[in-house]
């Protein structure tokens, strides 16, 4: 997407814009997906620290790093099909 804007600035800039609320989606969804990963860890260092609080916090990151991989795959596919009407505009 972002080699097609790059080559959009270049003969249509005006339409420029109209792409700038999809690659936002999938830029939220990348960092929803990196703060996820790091929820995971974290869930995995309670986990490992053996007392049954620190195992309930855990298992509640581990809930809360599932959450935001759905999040993140709900916002990879609207930042598709936002693009892909987009496209579809000026195919």
């Amino acid at each position: 997407m972002l080699a097609y804007i790059g080559k959009l600035s270049v003969e249509a800039s005006a339409s420029v814009p109209q792409f700038a609320f999809p690659l936002l989606v999938f830029v939220v969804g990348a960092l929803v997906v990196a703060l996820g990963s790091s929820v995971t860890y974290l869930s995995q260092w309670f986990y490992f620290g053996g007392s049954a609080r620190q195992w309930k916090v855990g298992f509640a990151l581990n809930m809360l790093a599932i959450v935001l991989w759905l999040v993140s795959h709900g916002l990879f596919a609207v930042g598709a099909w936002l693009a892909y009407l987009q496209f579809k505009a000026y195919a």
